[in-house]
């Protein structure tokens, strides 16, 4: 029933929760041992045209849940994974390569996960940060975590 957001710790899991909720602060890093749980309003334009033919979008209500990144709260992950609508998995496009081994891990236990595999929950894996100058490119993400998991 919620739109799970997971990654490592740093990733800027919170912070996306908090922009979500209109609330997105100044502050550089925003830390969380806990459970962060929101109703948010989210836009719906799925191709929907008005008579004008421009794009009709409605507005709905959804529950996200931001995840702890640490590893020894890792049950706090499988106490939401059984009722996720969807994982956003954020990542970090600036430590990246420092940390590929730690994230390809973490994303394929989620995609691993008993309960997220046998009800097919989407998938979107998010590189925040990219707007940063030391950030690395999506595409490189990509490939980087692809052999990283194949060797898992």
């Amino acid at each position: 029933d919620a739109v799970l957001l997971a990654g490592a710790c740093g990733a800027g899991k919170t912070s996306l929760l908090m922009a979500l909720r209109g609330s997105a602060s100044t502050l550089g890093t925003v830390t969380s041992m806990d459970v962060n749980d929101a109703s948010v309003t989210v836009e719906d334009a799925r191709g929907k045209k008005t008579k004008s033919g421009s794009a009709a979008t409605t507005t709905k209500r959804a529950r996200v849940v931001d995840l702890p990144g640490h590893p020894r709260l890792r049950a706090k992950i499988d106490a939401h994974a059984s009722r996720a609508r969807g994982v956003v998995f954020v990542l970090d496009a600036v430590d990246f390569a420092a940390n590929r081994g730690e994230v390809a891990e973490r994303l394929h236990a989620l995609l691993a996960d008993p309960a997220i595999r046998k009800r097919r929950v989407p998938f979107l894996v998010a590189c925040n940060k990219s707007e940063k100058i030391a950030a690395h490119p999506v595409d490189f993400v990509r490939k980087r975590l692809e052999k990283e998991i194949e060797t898992l």
